[in-house]
Parts: C-alpha cells; sequence; structure tokens
C-alpha cells in the first residue's frame, strides 16, 4: 500500500511562552484533561466537523502531562493535501531534571511522520528558559528559542533564530487584569529587518485560565499566557513604512459549567 505522508506545520508564534505566576512547575495542570483543538492555535486551514474532535492528556503521578493524544496536521498524498484532526497522532514527553523531550508518533500503520522532537529546557525557577526545536525535511527549520521573564513572572521578550533562515524577535504586552494585550513580533532576514506581525487579543471574561500550565505545548502557549481566557484574536503583517499587508481574525463562543468555569472541552 502507498504511504501517505503527515505534515505538521507551526503557528508562526511557537516562540512564544506563558505567564506562570501561580505555579511552580510550569508541566503540571490540576483542572483540564481534554480540549477541542479549535480553541488552539495551528497552522493550518483545518476547521472543526464534530464536537468531539478533542485533544486528549495523560498525567504521571506527578501530575505532569506524559502523553497528549490529537493533533492537527496537513494530510493526505501529494495530489491531495488537506487540513485536518486526527487522533492517532500523539505526542509522548519524558522528563528529566530540568528538561522535557517531545516527541511526536502515530498508532496508524498506513501513515509515516517525519522526525520531530521538542526540548524544553527549564531554568532554576523551572519556568521555560530555552526551546530547542527539530524536524526534519525542508517546510520546518531547526530553532532555538530564548525566553525572558520580568519580575510578576510573566514573559515579556522571546528571540528566536538559527543560522539558516529569518529570525525572529517579540516583545509581550499586559494589561492590568495580568490578560496578554498584544504581541509584537519583528522578523528578521539575517540581520536586515523586514516586516513585523502585531497579535491583539480581547474578549476576555473573568474565570480561571485552566491551561496556564501548558506551556510547553505550541497549540495552548497562547491561551496560556493570561489569568483568563480571550474571545477574539487579531493579527495584523506590516511592512516597514507601516502599510498593512496581511490581516485576519478569529473570534470563539466559550462554554461554561454551572460554576462559571470555562469549557475547552464542549464545542459548539
Amino acid at each position: 500500500m502507498k504511504k501517505n505522508y503527515l505534515f505538521y506545520f507551526f503557528f508562526l508564534t511557537g516562540l512564544y511562552s506563558c505567564s506562570n505566576d501561580d505555579s511552580s512547575n510550569p508541566t503540571t495542570s490540576d483542572s483540564i484533561e481534554k480540549y477541542h483543538f479549535d480553541y488552539m492555535f495551528h497552522n493550518t486551514n483545518a476547521l472543526a466537523t464534530t464536537s468531539n474532535e478533542l485533544v486528549k492528556l495523560t498525567y504521571d503521578k506527578n501530575q505532569r502531562v506524559v502523553k497528549k493524544t490529537g493533533k492537527v496536521l496537513w494530510y493526505g498524498s501529494d495530489s491531495n493535501i488537506i487540513g485536518k484532526f486526527s487522533d492517532e497522532i500523539f505526542e509522548d514527553i519524558d522528563y528529566t531534571k530540568n528538561e522535557a523531550k517531545i516527541t511526536l508518533k502515530t498508532t496508524s500503520k498506513e501513515f509515516q511522520l517525519y522526525a520531530y522532537n521538542r526540548t524544553i529546557v527549564f531554568d532554576n525557577q523551572e519556568r521555560m528558559a530555552k526551546r530547542y526545536i527539530y524536524s526534519a525535511g525542508d517546510v520546518i527549520k531547526n530553532d532555538t528559542i530564548v525566553y525572558f521573564y520580568n519580575d510578576a513572572n510573566q514573559i515579556i521578550a522571546t528571540k528566536k533564530g538559527n543560522d539558516k533562515m529569518q529570525n525572529e524577535s517579540a516583545q509581550y504586552y499586559y494589561n492590568p487584569a495580568g490578560n496578554l494585550d498584544s504581541i509584537v513580533t519583528k522578523m528578521y532576514d539575517r540581520k536586515n529587518y523586514n516586516y513585523r506581525n502585531v497579535e491583539i487579543f480581547s474578549g476576555y471574561d473573568n474565570a480561571v485560565n485552566p491551561l496556564k500550565k501548558l506551556v510547553i505545548f505550541e497549540d495552548t502557549y497562547l491561551r496560556s499566557l493570561s489569568k483568563n481566557n480571550f474571545a477574539k484574536y487579531q493579527k495584523i503583517g506590516k511592512n516597514i513604512d507601516n502599510s498593512i499587508i496581511s490581516k485576519s481574525e478569529r473570534t470563539w463562543k466559550l462554554n461554561y459549567d454551572e460554576k462559571g468555569n470555562v469549557r475547552f472541552d464542549i464545542y459548539n
């Protein structure tokens, strides 16, 4: 049987981390075991087709995520590539003293995955200090991401790059409520500044954010940055002369339980 290939593309903002102001371990989650993929961020046009397209989390005895099942990817043969969710793809997470290694795997015998590894290095406060990215193929390059924090334990800047592709530097801005207001990312070709992306977050609720501790995963880290939960996201691309070259927007209807807790596992 001819094999199909699975391509996993990461959102440009894969260099971001979180505001981890109430946790000593950034890999722990006390309150969420699954979530619908469409609430999160993926560099694909995949659309939700059912309410049960859920990403599921498995924890060890220390309440660290050791397996994450379900992923959005480009799927199909060379002549018919589409974006979709698959629960046959999962990530294994292995921990050492100050590192977490994430490896992409599949339960399917009909698909072949390109090599994919993420190594997260934690500092002495157990925050993400660096992320080493490795993916085979020409689409995703090897990168290193460095994270910078303020005294409130919020990320205020990140730097991403390698010696073969353009580099990125980002600045983070928060509102007085502890929620992410915007991220401004500048793109560089070698040392020359080319353009920037401005990301704006709004429509926050007053519910506790259950995703804050899922910072090491690339689909959830944008939502893990804030105290509460946003319902609107805008992204604007601008040239050096400040002219707009691209613009996109997303809104979500957030669902809640009887106690007012947000339910990312309910999708409609």
